[in-house]
């Protein structure tokens, strides 16, 4: 539903939304959402199998599910650095911790 980078980003549009506070139970911290996807990730097999019924349902209600893919030009954010130069007015790198980063 909705692509959200960060634990951050998730909380904020908790707190603004009632109606999504009311079908999660609550509005929950930014710590919170840290320990709930620690134990989504502890419990990976099971969300797994969860996520192929909800598919095979949707799939029972609406044939051609699956069958095509969508995908956006949505830019993402990158934790590399890809600055030219070493410093302002400085001399240019000699090598990038990831060369497409630029």
């Amino acid at each position: 539903m909705y692509a959200i980078s960060t634990r951050s980003r998730t909380a904020r549009l908790i707190a603004e939304h009632p109606v999504l506070q009311e079908a999660i139970g609550g509005c929950l911290s930014v710590h919170a959402l840290y320990r709930f996807t620690r134990k989504l990730r502890a419990h990976k097999p099971l969300l797994d199998a969860f996520l192929g019924r909800v598919a095979t349902s949707l799939r029972e209600h609406l044939p051609g599910y699956g069958q095509d893919i969508a995908i956006d030009a949505s830019d993402l954010p990158a934790f590399a650095n890809g600055q030219r130069y070493l410093r302002k007015n400085g001399p240019e790198r000699e090598r990038f911790s990831d060369p497409d980063a630029s």
